[in-house]
């Protein structure tokens, strides 16, 4: 399980590289939408790094109802909305 969570960070990391330069050159509200999505992204990533390393456990990593799992939800659903709304930006401003 600790690969898996160890992969899903990586990709999570090489995902905020690749906002944080699409940033550097567009410097739009979509790209930066972008570059706060994937930094959620990694909150996530590393809730499973730390549940599947035993990191903090005091914070109920996995378990319901807990301090980790509330932080582990809100990061992605966070994460998902902006990646939608940047997403979004971003196609409107290309087709004006």
């Amino acid at each position: 399980m600790a690969v898996k969570s160890v992969l899903a960070f990586a990709a999570a990391v090489g995902l905020f590289v690749g906002s944080a330069l699409v940033y550097h050159h567009r410097r739009s509200t979509g790209s930066a939408l972008l570059l706060l999505a994937t930094l959620c992204f990694i909150v996530a990533a590393l809730t499973h790094v730390f549940e599947a390393l035993g990191i903090l456990s005091g914070f109920g990593w996995g378990r319901p109802d807990t301090l980790g799992h509330y932080i582990d939800l809100t990061a992605a659903m966070l994460g998902l909305t902006l990646l939608a709304i940047g997403l979004g930006l971003s196609v409107v401003r290309r087709s004006l």
